[in-house]
């Protein structure tokens, strides 16, 4: 079964094997595979993701690609930006060409570290 959505206005959830959103968005899409070209949805749970000139508040899939795009949270086993933005990712392999992404789970380890050493210090102080 495959899902084609071009010129719609916003769906609440759609399910299928295939979603190919075009200008049209929706709250919740599950799917094998999903590509979203300037449409928005806000979660996405499918294999393999791709996202062109569009956004996602959240996605947890097997591949995500985000080009010209931006997700809020990605979950993925490899994640491929180009001149893109992922706010949070969660990946094994991250991959940026001219894009960015703000924090992943390297920099929250290492915040998480920052903030302990720094919480503990003011707590010695007391």
């Amino acid at each position: 079964m495959s899902e084609n959505m071009k010129d719609v206005q916003i769906q609440e959830e759609v399910s299928a094997d295939v979603v190919n959103i075009q200008q049209g968005g929706a709250q919740t899409v599950k799917a094998e595979r999903v590509h979203i070209e300037q449409g928005g949805v806000g979660r996405v749970e499918a294999r393999f993701v791709d996202v062109k000139d569009g956004g996602i508040g959240v996605v947890h899939g097997e591949n995500v690609t985000v080009t010209d795009g931006g997700v809020g949270m990605a979950f993925a086993k490899d994640i491929k930006v180009q001149d893109g933005m992922i706010m949070c990712a969660c990946a094994g392999n991250i991959q940026v060409e001219d894009g960015m992404v703000l924090f992943d789970w390297r920099a929250a380890i290492l915040f998480g570290v920052v903030v302990g050493v720094i919480v503990g210090l003011l707590k010695r102080r007391k």
